[in-house]
């Protein structure tokens, strides 16, 4: 039998002489992609100080590789600036991220181009949906579709025809089902000075997060607003959101593929951008370290004891 390499170049006029289980297992016998050793980055978060207008980003700098080959710390910066006073973070496979950036370059329009912030916002939401369901479709289209020299909306209307009935139904599947494996976190000021944070997650769907005030993306989101759920952040001075950030990264650390080293970033509607050196985010992990391991307080104890009538050196055995 061919290899793949023979066939990809003929694949579009041998595809219907090969039986359905055949075309299956040529399909899969392709040399490994980036995107097969699943290249992931991992936690990112934003949040903004309602009372100071100023919007704080926090993540890590790892890139994982599954089981392949072992995960690098230091690897990637993962916020890219959109546009004056807009950001994007991102989490998850590596593969999409340039094609999605590039779209939404391509289509976004300067900020004086809009009446009031409303509008903008609505635009950036509107190109970074588009933008992903676009190189979603192109990825599905290379991965399953290119071997028969197919597009997606040729697949559509003459994949059954082709096809027939249960290899259609086996490919139509992995169309539909077909996850990106990103996310994107797009947070900013709009013209107004608004702040504004939303997401952009599989297959193409939004997210917003301007009622919380906060984000986080990634393998260690769950354990980032298990840290962050308990006080409204959006109400704390930009420093103290920083700090709080940064409590949750230190808590997601023991997430899967969330690497140590911290990338902490504030900007402000009027353009101010400030960076936190290294050094000082581990003297923070410092303190926070220490605040980990400090004992409960007396007061919390005797509560404890009072309520249920016993005295401190009562032991339940």
């Amino acid at each position: 039998m061919e290899n793949l390499e023979t066939l990809q170049g003929t694949a579009y006029d041998t595809v219907h002489f090969r039986s359905a289980d055949e075309r299956h297992r040529l399909r899969w016998r392709k040399k490994s992609t980036l995107a097969d050793f699943g290249i992931r980055v991992t936690i990112c978060m934003a949040a903004f100080s309602q009372r100071e207008q100023c919007m704080v980003t926090v993540s890590d700098t790892m890139l994982s590789y599954a089981d392949a080959v072992p995960a690098t710390d230091e690897a990637t910066e993962k916020i890219f600036l959109l546009k004056e006073n807009w950001r994007l973070l991102f989490a998850g496979s590596v593969t999409p991220i340039n094609g999605v950036l590039a779209r939404i370059y391509a289509a976004q329009r300067p900020t004086s181009d809009f009446d009031n912030g409303a509008k903008e916002l609505e635009h950036l939401k509107q190109i970074s949906r588009e933008a992903y369901q676009a190189e979603r479709r192109q990825q599905v289209t290379d991965r399953f579709l290119s071997v028969y020299n197919m597009t997606l909306d040729e697949f559509r209307r003459e994949g059954l025809q082709s096809f027939g009935v249960q290899e259609f139904a086996k490919l139509n599947e992995q169309v539909r089902d077909f996850d990106l494996d990103l996310t994107i976190l797009v947070c900013g000021f709009d013209r107004q000075g608004f702040p504004h944070i939303f997401e952009v997650g599989n297959p193409g769907e939004i997210a917003e997060h301007d009622l919380l005030g906060y984000a986080a993306i990634g393998s260690g989101a769950d354990m980032a607003r298990g840290i962050l759920t308990p006080r409204s952040v959006k109400r704390l001075p930009w420093r103290e959101v920083m700090y709080r950030l940064c409590q949750a990264k230190f808590a997601s650390e023991t997430a899967t593929g969330v690497g140590r080293i911290t990338s902490v970033l504030c900007f402000s509607r009027n353009g101010i951008h400030l960076i936190l050196p290294y050094g000082h985010v581990e003297k923070l992990r410092g303190i926070w370290d220490k605040e980990r391991s400090m004992p409960i307080a007396s007061d919390i104890l005797n509560i404890i004891d009072d309520g249920l009538g016993i005295s401190r050196d009562f032991t339940p055995t």
